[in-house]
């Protein structure tokens, strides 16, 4: 009876492991023994014995190998599906910087499937830097990454990335004029981390807010509508519409974070970059909801010399 009890249990998480594997052409007769026999569920976390899923070919069938100190870092699993929509990207070519890299939530996404040529990751954590600096040996990517131990504010490379990653929350804030500063000086892409609290009394995110000129109808806060163009005309922020892009704000105080998210980023990079530039939300997507009335969203923005015509 025990033997029978003690073989259920290891054929639980064997056969639709072996099974997942063979659906996508990837089992192989040796991964087996890398399949532990006993597992520990604590809520949405499963705990293995080490050594599992070792394997190199383990790493094709999800977007990454992750390990870690339970009691000393975390692991979000709610952020699966921003995590997934950075696998999805073509970085070919690309420098990225992760302002916040933790054990490498984000970070191994963009080098294992985004195919991102280097990736600059900073992190204050030591626990989270142990972790971080095993991971990304673990999934054959170290050579690929620098690592950057330290207040991202003060050991972040400056004008070197495509893309700049923000991936903390509640706000990201802090590390708004440190990510202007590291895009190169051609412009590029942030990806801002942020809690957008709905049904809040207030409209305005700071004073700049209420002297924006907003050109769009507030039936125009919610759905889709056209992508807002931050830039500057002398002294005034001005917003105007983009004739080619459309992006979808769920939620009215989506749109007017955005903007306040878009003129503050202006006010960075212009600062640090010099000249006139022009700041676009392109992207809205809800990671998570993470409170009642609070989203998790992150805001995809480019930021480019108004000069270049990225956007017309």
């Amino acid at each position: 009876m025990k033997n029978d009890k003690r073989l259920k249990s290891e054929n639980k998480l064997r056969d639709p492991v072996i099974k997942y594997m063979m659906e996508n052409n990837l089992w192989e007769e040796k991964l087996k023994d890398e399949i532990p026999t006993k597992f520990e569920k604590y809520g949405g976390l499963i705990l293995f014995n080490s050594p599992s899923f070792s394997h190199s070919r383990w790493l094709d069938a999800g977007e990454g190998l992750y390990r870690w100190d339970v009691e000393k870092t975390m692991f979000s699993r709610g952020n699966v599906t921003e995590r997934h929509r950075i696998a999805r990207l073509d970085c070919t070519n690309e420098v990225i910087v992760d302002l916040y890299a933790g054990i490498g939530y984000f970070t191994l996404p963009y080098l294992v499937h985004a195919n991102a040529k280097h990736l600059h990751a900073c992190e204050w954590n030591p626990d989270a830097l142990k972790s971080l600096r095993f991971n990304l040996s673990l999934n054959g990517v170290a050579d690929r990454c620098t690592v950057h131990d330290g207040d991202n504010r003060l050991v972040c490379p400056k004008n070197i990335a495509n893309r700049v990653n923000l991936g903390l929350i509640p706000s990201s804030e802090a590390s708004w004029d440190t990510a202007c500063q590291t895009l190169l000086s051609s412009g590029g892409t942030l990806y801002v981390h942020q809690n957008v609290e709905s049904k809040v009394h207030s409209s305005k995110h700071c004073d700049d807010c209420a002297n924006l000129k907003m050109i769009s109808p507030r039936s125009e806060e919610t759905g889709s509508a056209a992508a807002k163009l931050v830039s500057r005309s002398e002294n005034d922020v001005i917003v105007s519409d983009s004739k080619d892009l459309n992006v979808s704000w769920k939620k009215p105080e989506w749109y007017r974070f955005s903007l306040h998210l878009s003129h503050k980023l202006l006010k960075f990079v212009e600062s640090y970059h010099g000249g006139n530039w022009t700041v676009c939300v392109t992207e809205v997507f809800k990671v998570k909801s993470y409170a009642p009335h609070v989203d998790h969203i992150v805001f995809s923005v480019k930021c480019f010399p108004s000069s270049s015509l990225l956007f017309v």
